[in-house]
């Protein structure tokens, strides 16, 4: 699967070929299983955790008994759908629903079926290239109708210069976006709203940028209205590397240098060079597809910091939306740190100052070390 900027539909699909569109949604993708005599089950790969008793596994199992399968594996997105009214429930909603014992009924999941593996001991993975035939046969095991539990997705096959329309108005009643498919060929192509959020720069990591010093990546911040002792609060948010030029790499390192500040809290990047800390006063435009509360089925934690307008002081981890393929857009001279640019309210959270978790609540010790030459 790739994806497709919204912005670029009607490039891509300028023609009148046909094309499967349907609903892309926001929970966990999962396989399911089922064999005759036993319960439906759905599990996660490579984690492989499972899961049993959801009511709507007791409904994907009616309709595998009609429909007389005896054993059957599938793909699907178990999710938690809309209410009227309300926004758009995210995955890690669902996931708190399924995963743990909470008040929230989980009859409200959903199964969504989107891929037919095996059938019978049947494998049908080669109908990838043939997919219409899968998206009739689902219909006929799990049914179309998306007010019951388990369903096929909702969608259909349109013209590839009706796409468009198609995504605006999904997006506009408050779906996530849409999955496309080339029904005579493996194709597949998701396409969500792009989501773009101001931030300031307050760190960034040198290295070697095609044979020559240059960034490699910039540490960007948001802030909250609330201060604290008369200092801003901040929270570190993206570190973003895509989207830089080879020219805004190397000017960018005669410009950063120059605002470094002593860093709060020792931070290296995924190759362990140092994150160098600079005063907050580079705005720039980040892009991304999405913003998630969970990194790997953990809650998102990042740095909280003071900055009283010469120095940063850590103040400890707390939840912070972390946006998913953060890409560097622009940078935005137009805006500033004391006017608001990089307010936490663009991600829709809560923006009152967070309370922060330390992690190190004790000293930590050396309880062994080993030297291998």
């Amino acid at each position: 699967m790739t994806s497709l900027p919204a912005d670029q539909i009607a490039k891509r699909f300028p023609g009148s070929a046909p094309l499967l569109a349907n609903l892309k949604y926001d929970g966990e993708g999962v396989f399911l299983h089922w064999q005759t005599g036993q319960p439906a089950a759905l599990f996660n790969a490579p984690a492989g955790g499972v899961r049993m008793g959801l009511p709507a596994l007791d409904e994907f199992a009616a309709r595998m008994e009609a429909a007389g399968i005896q054993r059957a594996l599938f793909r699907g997105e178990l999710y938690l759908p809309r209410r009227e009214g309300t926004a758009r429930p995210r995955s890690l909603d669902g996931n708190r629903i399924s995963h743990q014992a909470v008040a929230d009924d989980p009859a409200l999941l959903k199964l969504a079926v989107f891929y037919i593996i095996m059938l019978d001991g049947r494998d049908l993975r080669a109908h990838q290239e043939n997919f219409t035939a899968t998206w009739d046969l689902m219909a006929t095991l799990v049914g179309t109708d998306a007010s019951t539990r388990c369903h096929r997705p909702e969608g259909r096959i349109l013209p590839e210069n009706e796409i468009q329309s198609y995504f605006q108005n999904i997006v506009q009643a408050g779906d996530e976006g849409l999955v496309i498919r080339r029904p005579a060929r493996l194709e597949i192509i998701k396409i969500k709203p792009e989501i773009t959020i101001d931030a300031v720069v307050i760190g960034f990591v040198e290295g070697d940028v095609d044979g020559s010093p240059g960034v490699t990546s910039l540490l960007t911040s948001q802030t909250y209205p609330e201060k604290h002792d008369g200092d801003g609060i901040m929270q570190t948010f993206a570190r973003v590397g895509s989207g830089l030029s080879l020219e805004q790499r190397r000017q960018f390192l005669d410009v950063f240098p120059t605002l470094r500040v002593p860093a709060p809290v020792a931070m290296t990047d995924s190759d362990g060079r140092e994150i160098q800390f600079v005063r907050p006063e580079i705005m720039l435009e980040l892009r991304g597809e999405d913003l998630v509360t969970t990194n790997n089925e953990r809650e998102n934690l990042t740095q909280t910091l003071a900055w009283d307008g010469t120095a940063y002081q850590f103040s400890g981890l707390a939840p912070c939306p972390r946006l998913v393929f953060a890409t560097f857009r622009q940078l935005r001279p137009d805006k500033t740190l004391a006017g608001g640019g990089a307010r936490f309210a663009q991600t829709g959270r809560d923006i009152l100052r967070p309370e922060t978790r330390n992690q190190n609540s004790t000293p930590p010790a050396i309880i062994r070390r080993e030297v291998y030459v």
